[in-house]
């Protein structure tokens, strides 16, 4: 409770757990945000990540645990005794209502006077480049318009915290990505805490200063993007996190090497532990040559750390412009590649390939549990 009364800690969720009936949404989670961050909740739908907002919201009770907000408990409290403002899915315009009076809606219920109301709302509408649309009503525009109006209308009453619910879900791609990074700039220049809700991992690395991947009610990891990403705590995380998903390969750790089942491939295993594991890497990490080209040198390091080579063919090629993605069949496994555009254009359905793994970026899951073994380095 020290630690919140600091003012260091913005939102301190402790064991908040969530049961309708008997299905269990949310279990044990412990989660601390500090003042001025932006993080991210991300999960895949039904994972309870909108609850989880929700009960920080207060438009849910938690079954068990605490919310501190502000170095305060308001577990009990209403929505509007909580200081913070959320922006929805839905925009929640009123469509009766024009631009300018649907972003001092919250400013009027609050009996704030009118001069003032009119000077916060001339401010945000600035910020966010809706100074020309003020006098228009919701269905005279365009649905990043809707959006900046209904994050306007949250921004205008200045609280300390601002609740996101998956609000650009509803926008097309090209507008999904201006957004995002609007909201990122519009984050460092306030300097609010910010708890973002969404199930797009592009979203989330472009967005968050640290992320919470939730999984079945439970956090699964916390940790900046780049953690998330390079050191994924568990199987469900490295497979959830990056596009393409992680390349999973089942086999057997002995002796500190990784055998794989269905295919001849044995590398050095990078770990201490023996027993059923799945060795992972990244489309990206995935070396590929054509089977007739030379095989390039390896790269200087002892023989046990050298890349593993396995022989095999193309069974589907995808060029999507910068990037081009190989699904490659050696023997019973099939392995995603990720390579330059104009380079996929080289790998035609059924010409054979080399693949090679690097022992310097694979990940070893326990098959059992899915935990990650730590690396032991050389």
């Amino acid at each position: 409770m020290s630690a919140l009364a600091t003012g260091g800690v913005e939102v301190a969720l402790r064991g908040i757990a969530k049961r309708f009936g008997a299905a269990e949404v949310l279990a044990g989670i412990e989660l601390e945000i500090a003042a001025g961050e932006l993080v991210v909740l991300l999960g895949r739908s039904g994972c309870g990540k909108s609850t989880l907002l929700r009960i920080v919201c207060g438009l849910e009770e938690p079954s068990a645990g605490e919310v501190w907000i502000g170095g305060r408990e308001v577990t009990a409290l209403e929505p509007r005794e909580r200081n913070l403002a959320m922006v929805f899915q839905s925009y929640a315009l009123y469509p009766h209502m024009t631009v300018r009076d649907n972003i001092a809606f919250p400013l009027r219920i609050r009996r704030v006077a009118k001069a003032e109301r009119e000077r916060r709302v001339r401010e945000v509408a600035a910020l966010l480049g809706l100074e020309q649309l003020l006098d228009r009503r919701p269905a005279q525009l365009s649905g990043g318009q809707r959006q900046r109006v209904a994050i306007a209308r949250a921004l205008v009453r200045q609280p300390p915290l601002y609740l996101f619910d998956e609000p650009l879900s509803n926008l097309d791609a090209a507008l999904r990505t201006r957004m995002r990074a609007e909201l990122r700039a519009l984050h460092a220049r306030l300097g609010a805490t910010m708890l973002y809700v969404t199930h797009d991992q592009i979203e989330a690395m472009t967005l968050a200063d640290r992320i919470v991947v939730l999984e079945a009610g439970r956090i699964q990891q916390v940790g900046r993007p780049e953690e998330i990403y390079r050191a994924p705590a568990n199987r469900f995380v490295a497979t959830f996190v990056g596009s393409p998903a992680m390349n999973l390969i089942p086999g057997e750790v002995q002796g500190g090497r990784f055998r794989a089942q269905g295919a001849p491939l044995e590398l050095v295993a990078g770990s201490a532990r023996s027993g059923p594991a799945e060795l992972g890497i990244r489309p990206e990490h995935v070396l590929v040559a054509l089977a007739d080209a030379p095989q390039p040198a390896p790269p200087a390091a002892p023989a046990p750390a050298a890349p593993a080579w396995l022989t095999g063919e193309v069974e589907l090629s995808e060029p999507v412009g910068d990037r081009g993605y190989l699904h490659l069949r050696a023997g019973e496994l099939v392995l995603r590649a990720s390579v330059p555009g104009p380079e996929a254009f080289r790998y035609r359905e059924g010409a054979r390939v080399r693949a090679a793994i690097d022992p310097a970026h694979t990940h070893l899951f326990d098959a059992r549990t899915g935990e990650r073994w730590e690396r032991q380095e050389p």
